[in-house]
């Protein structure tokens, strides 16, 4: 259907443009007119090729997880550099590691934030895409204890270590719970 209506109207504009030429009105269509449609069609085909090639390049980097999991608007587990398949995963990635972190349990969360994406390099110079989450949760489970995971940049488990209190948060996203977060009568998400 819609083939059959650009033919039709391809079709009418070579004829109307031919027989403008026959009846000599080239003041429609200066001579001019050809050339900055013939340039601007490479300039925009060009554009479109840079950027899908930008686009394929990011989506072939190493990606890595940064996670910081709120309660009472203090950082309670965090994991830096875990290893990330896609950035379809960010929000599953996540939550799993937290139940990790967490002895198994289910959490039981109010709000998560997915942030911006940074490109950013490696220890090794190499280029990645680094992704941030932050959960806040609405209740704690039975393991009360704060702590810190970091992965190496090969994505091997290093060390475990309790948060700093010091922590500075990551400067991409915010850090404190917004003022239009789900309360807990709105209803709770489990971890799962």
């Amino acid at each position: 259907m819609i083939l059959g209506g650009v033919f039709v109207t391809s079709l009418a504009a070579i004829l109307f443009y031919g027989r403008l030429r026959a009846f000599e009105y080239t003041y429609i269509w200066p001579n001019w007119l050809d050339p900055v449609l013939t340039i601007g069609t490479i300039f925009i085909a060009v554009f479109i090729w840079y950027n899908e090639k930008k686009q394929d390049w990011e989506n072939s980097l190493t990606k890595k997880l940064n996670v910081q999991v709120f309660f009472d608007d203090s950082v309670f587990y965090e994991v830096e550099n875990a290893p990330l398949t896609g950035a379809d995963d960010i929000r599953q990635w996540g939550q799993q590691l937290g139940r990790q972190m967490n002895g198994e349990e289910n959490l039981t969360f109010r709000e998560f934030h997915v942030g911006i994406p940074v490109r950013g390099v490696d220890e090794s110079g190499n280029d990645v895409m680094r992704y941030h989450l932050k959960i806040w949760l609405q209740t704690l489970g039975a393991n009360k204890t704060s702590k810190k995971w970091t992965y190496g940049e090969d994505g091997r488990f290093l060390l475990e270590a309790p948060v700093s209190a010091s922590l500075a948060p990551t400067p991409e996203i915010r850090t404190s719970q917004p003022s239009n977060a789900p309360s807990a009568a709105e209803g709770s998400h489990g971890m799962q």
